[in-house]
């Protein structure tokens, strides 16, 4: 329990870090100034600098946000709330409309996904039908229904 607590707490510690604002140096006191008086330095290289560390750190609070516990019961309550909950990768690939991630999952990992719900795919191999047909009747399947 107490490595839960410290882990919380790094976490805690390392968002707030990476949060924190760098220092607004000159185009803040600059952008200040009336027009007249600003002086025109090499605010571009500053400004390239600022938006390289702040996008460095929005990778890191991106990282530290998604790999948390929170993250992981938000993304499963949305699932079940979407009724996602407890679709295979072949159905969320259907549920999107996604034809070639639908085509990628039943040419590499047929004999998976031709289970359960989608078992009536075998017959549809038996039968002959290509990967890009049972693509297309998959798709049709999920725009026809309600």
């Amino acid at each position: 329990m107490d490595i839960l607590r410290d882990e919380e707490r790094d976490k805690l510690y390392l968002l707030n870090r990476l949060l924190e604002e760098p220092a607004m140096d000159e185009p803040a006191i600059q952008d200040a100034l009336p027009e007249d008086d600003q002086v025109s330095n090499s605010s571009s290289e500053n400004d390239e600098r600022q938006d390289d560390a702040q996008l460095k750190n929005l990778d890191a609070v991106a990282k530290v946000l998604t790999s948390s516990s929170s993250f992981s019961r938000y993304k499963e309550s949305l699932r079940e709330f979407l009724g996602l909950k407890n679709r295979s990768a072949l159905g969320d690939a259907i549920a999107m409309f996604n034809a070639e991630a639908i085509r990628l999952q039943l040419s590499k990992e047929f004999e998976n996904v031709a289970k359960g719900d989608y078992e009536w795919l075998l017959e549809l191999q038996e039968m002959g039908f290509s990967v890009e047909q049972m693509t297309e009747m998959l798709l049709d399947g999920e725009r026809d229904s309600p």
